[in-house]
């Protein structure tokens, strides 16, 4: 979605009462074993997801928080 963004394919739009922040998980039955690609995954998100997340877009959230 970054790309998009800088390229301006997709916009954020301004609109009140947005963004709605939420909490993600990662989850899966606990009867069901991940196979190696599935943990490798739900490994990496649990690491690196929120720094991601962050560097990727807290300067669009700033500049869109800054116009209110």
């Amino acid at each position: 979605m970054a790309l998009e963004l800088r390229t301006s394919e997709i916009a954020l739009l301004d609109v009140t009462g947005t963004p709605i922040e939420r909490i993600w998980h990662v989850a899966h039955m606990a009867s069901k074993r991940l196979s190696p690609a599935g943990e490798s995954c739900r490994a990496y998100l649990l690491e690196h997801a929120a720094e991601f997340l962050g560097r990727e877009f807290s300067g669009l959230l700033a500049r869109r928080r800054g116009r209110r």
